[in-house]
């Protein structure tokens, strides 16, 4: 989202489209502008302009913020243990994906988990990425290990 400006953009480009739109927030999007502020944005936009409009607090570094966002109203939660915890082994970030998905249930959020750190972001990367590691736990992290209790 970046800011206001953006979001009416953004906004404009789906009232044109005739199209939903889904509004994605990083922490530092909410420690700058605000969860409530956010939510309060997003809700007075989807109802001047009658569009779909869904918000996507994106790449969550913890249980506790995760559960910030779906107090807040968000209806969609993508939860990364291991951005703030780059060695958080899979059984923790099951764990911890499982929190929020209980917690979700209050409110019919969506839940989405990163299944382990790897390098990528919208930063210019230098390190070394060992893509044989990524495949690796991939194939390890089978959808039946958080799947069922995300989708009730």
């Amino acid at each position: 989202m970046d800011d206001q400006s953006t979001l009416k953009a953004v906004l404009q480009a789906a009232v044109n489209k005739k199209s939903p739109l889904l509004v994605e927030v990083s922490q530092g999007e909410v420690d700058s502008i605000g969860l409530d502020n956010i939510r309060d944005m997003v809700t007075n936009y989807k109802t001047k302009y009658g569009v779909e409009m869904y918000i996507n607090l994106d790449h969550s570094p913890s249980v506790e913020a995760a559960k910030a966002g779906i107090d807040a109203g968000f209806e969609f939660v993508h939860i990364d243990i291991s951005q703030a915890q780059h060695d958080a082994t899979e059984d923790q970030i099951i764990l911890e994906t499982k929190k929020v998905v209980e917690y979700a249930k209050f409110t019919g959020a969506l839940v989405e988990s990163e299944p382990h750190y790897f390098g990528g972001s919208s930063n210019l990367h230098t390190e070394t990425i060992d893509y044989e590691e990524i495949k690796r736990h991939f194939l390890l992290l089978r959808c039946t290990t958080i799947c069922p209790s995300i989708w009730y």
